[in-house]
């Protein structure tokens, strides 16, 4: 599929100027959404650079829910060309088969990219603001805030390290979607009710829009992918963005338990692309390699890559604010799907991988008392593939050495990191153990091959 991305400066939203995105093969033309202004609250002063890995990160976006899988041979694999215009374009071609190879495999995809001179500046800031921005404050890092679990772990440890100093966190949300942007909001504020540090929050709505009157394929709506295997680049976008208003080489923290950032398959079945790579080592390693060659050096880390999420939450330094205010936070893979779950009044599914995890770090600390969509262990075991996949690998009880080579086979490892991150799976296995034995019923415990506690 051939996209072509063309500027519309007449087109000009939300202070930004308008990017069309041209898929010839659909017969249609779509309009990335960048609310620019929330950025502008904080800075009238552009960096060009930054700002071009922005709009090149919103643009996988945009194409990753434009293009649908479905319509593939294989029903998954898309083949992407993209042509973009960027103000740096020299130095993003230099880098742009290293932000290809770390795009696919973050996407489980083949994508090409193409940059050519943008027209003129992307920015489009009002002649009439009048109000001055706030400014970036002088963060020691910036992180991400999801609204995940995972996330406001990270923002407590991060407030608790750094007592008193300004804490900058970046969001982003789809329009598309409903719940996160509010989660965002809402930790926010506990945030800055509970630390003593300044809490600044840029929070930015990125997604597609669909010009008016834009005609679709046998006069039906365009449906969008829903996969969103590219989200975490969008906040990676906002972050480096972030991070160079804030100063030369200001680290970026992603938050994220190793074992949903190695997100080992389950079994099988689930390996390669099926498996989500969002905050996968390598993935990150060949990003950032990706930026170094584009002439941007903010070091991007995931400080809990050798934690379990039971341990992210054990070992949290703010247990108070994480017991009061977990409840806040949402960790589901499904919470837009409602529709089918059995109390949907409830804010997670609690049968997908995330769900199950959360399930089981928050048991560790004594807190698994939240209400889910599902209650698993209250349903058969292979009513769910999720639980029904992780109760096999929990009976299976594969060594470190089945672990390291499951994980090899999702995704490519330093070999000498691969044992501790063998270990961690390891650990996380034995998180979701307890958790069944104390709550699962004699029948579940069976057929994960564990003792029911007494």
């Amino acid at each position: 599929m051939n996209i072509v991305i063309q500027q519309n400066r007449k087109k000009a939203f939300r202070e930004f100027t308008g990017l069309e995105i041209h898929v010839p093969s659909l017969s249609q033309t779509f309009l990335l959404d960048l609310d620019f202004s929330a950025i502008l609250k904080m800075s009238w002063r552009i960096d060009a650079k930054a700002l071009d890995f922005l709009v090149l990160s919103a643009v996988v976006f945009a194409v990753d829910k434009i293009a649908l899988r479905r319509r593939t041979p294989d029903r998954w694999t898309r083949d992407l060309r993209v042509t973009l215009p960027l103000q740096h374009f020299a130095e993003w071609n230099q880098a742009a088969a290293a932000f290809a190879e770390s795009v696919s495999f973050l996407t489980g995809d083949r994508w090409h990219f193409t940059f050519t001179q943008a027209d003129g500046p992307f920015s489009r800031r009002r002649t009439n603001r009048r109000k001055l921005p706030r400014g970036f404050p002088k963060t020691p890092e910036v992180s991400l805030l999801s609204g995940g679990l995972d996330s406001f772990v990270g923002a407590l440890d991060l407030c608790a390290k750094f007592p008193k100093q300004p804490i900058l966190f970046v969001s982003h949300y789809d329009g598309d979607v409903a719940g996160p942007a509010s989660d965002q909001a809402h930790l926010c504020e506990c945030l800055k009710a509970g630390v003593p540090n300044p809490i600044s929050h840029l929070q930015v709505r990125v997604g597609v829009r669909r010009p008016s009157g834009n005609s679709s394929n046998h006069g039906r709506e365009h449906a969008f992918e829903t996969s969103f295997r590219s989200r975490s680049l969008i906040f990676l976008g906002l972050a480096v963005y972030a991070a160079s208003k804030v100063g030369a080489r200001t680290p970026i923290h992603i938050p994220e338990n190793g074992p949903i950032a190695l997100n080992m398959p389950l079994n099988p079945s689930r390996r390669g692309s099926c498996s989500t790579r969002t905050v996968h080592p390598y993935f990150i390693d060949s990003l950032q390699k990706a930026l170094v060659a584009a002439g941007i050096r903010h070091e991007i880390t995931n400080p809990y890559e050798l934690k379990t999420k039971g341990e992210m939450l054990s070992e949290c330094l703010n247990q108070h604010l994480l017991k009061s205010a977990y409840q806040l936070t949402n960790s589901c893979g499904k919470a837009g799907r409602r529709a089918h779950w059995n109390n949907r009044r409830a804010r997670a599914c609690g049968a997908c991988v995330p769900c199950l995890f959360r399930r089981a770090s928050l048991h560790a600390i004594g807190c698994d008392d939240e209400v889910y969509g599902f209650d698993v262990l209250a349903l058969r075991a292979d009513e769910h593939p999720d639980f029904h996949a992780l109760i096999g690998l929990l009976r299976r009880k594969p060594s470190r050495k089945d672990i390291a080579k499951a994980l090899l086979a999702n995704g490519r490892l330093p070999l000498a990191k691969l044992d501790l991150y063998a270990g961690v799976v390891e650990r996380m296995l034995g998180e979701v153990g307890r958790w069944l034995s104390a709550k699962a019923s004699s029948s579940v415990c069976a057929l994960a091959g564990i003792k029911k506690s007494p």
